[in-house]
């Protein structure tokens, strides 16, 4: 996802958009720092979009939440370092003072905090992966809705201050409201710490249901760990597939209350065979499922 999504095809494609739509205005600071940063915002997240889709679309092995903050993140980390290169720079603060050690990528710039692509794309994958999880319920699709806004709000403002220092007197107020570019570190470790909570909700919700695949307790990977094997990285492995397989099951098991039951057994079987190659006791028949 890094090189081929987002080194590559997302910036590919941003180029192929942008170029004749910049050829069209004839440059200058309305390309610049209006319509780049919206068709930057509009094509990174769309990968993240896209998977989220399909697999919503398949209706098994739903991915969670923290799903699209992942591969929001290293999209726009593949495109960041694209950027970068095309214009011989080198960005972020690294492991400074304030967000920086949290986000190392961003940087303090004409008196502000400037977040990079891979944090903005992190922030908009998240909230579409929330979306996507929690759609039966419809008001959630704004969450996404804002922090894109957010997003295009901090990457157009940061724009005009890197070209005219401080910008028009609308950009100043808005690079207020977003408390000079730091905000979305805040909401995205808010957005990170809520997912969690919720997904882990959902998963103790389906387990008192129906206890058929038990979770793999802590000690167990740390017993792996231990063994300093082969044998046992393997079953670290087998451990890591099951627990992450279950996890993506019992999110359809929520998110579709009225699956059927063949698709439920579908979903079942080959989740039934992780668990036997992690060592994992399943407590009921997979026909009981």
């Amino acid at each position: 996802a890094f090189f081929f999504v987002g080194v590559f095809t997302v910036m590919a494609v941003d180029l192929a958009i942008a170029r004749p739509i910049r050829a069209l205005v004839g440059g200058g600071p309305l390309a610049s720092s209006y319509l780049s940063p919206l068709i930057e915002e509009l094509v990174k997240p769309l990968p993240v979009v896209g998977y989220l889709a399909y697999r919503m679309w398949r209706r098994s092995w739903r991915p969670s939440a923290p799903d699209g903050l992942l591969l929001g993140y290293v999209v726009g980390a593949g495109f960041g370092i694209h950027e970068d290169a095309a214009y011989r720079r080198v960005w972020g603060e690294g492991f400074g003072d304030g967000w920086s050690m949290l986000f190392p990528t961003i940087a303090d710039f004409r008196g502000g905090t400037l977040p990079y692509h891979d944090v903005m794309n992190a922030s908009v994958g998240l909230a579409l992966g929330i979306a996507f999880l929690y759609r039966r319920y419809r008001a959630v699709w704004a969450v996404p809705a804002v922090v894109w806004l957010i997003v295009l709000a901090e990457h157009v403002t940061g724009n005009l201050r890197d070209i005219s220092g401080r910008g028009p007197g609308w950009a100043s107020f808005v690079r207020g409201l977003l408390r000079e570019g730091e905000l979305i570190m805040p909401v995205l470790v808010a957005g990170i710490v809520v997912a969690v909570v919720l997904e882990w909700r959902i998963l103790r919700s389906i387990e008192r249901q129906d206890p058929l695949f038990p979770a793999i307790p802590v000690r167990s990977f740390v017993d792996a760990l231990r063994q300093r094997t082969t044998a046992g990285l393997r079953r670290l492995q087998a451990m890591r597939v099951y627990a992450r397989s279950r996890r993506s099951v019992y999110y359809t098991v929520w998110s579709e209350p009225t699956l059927a039951a063949e698709k439920r057994n579908e979903m079942a079987a080959p989740l039934s065979a992780l668990g036997i190659n992690a060592g994992v006791p399943v407590d009921k028949t997979v026909e009981a499922y």
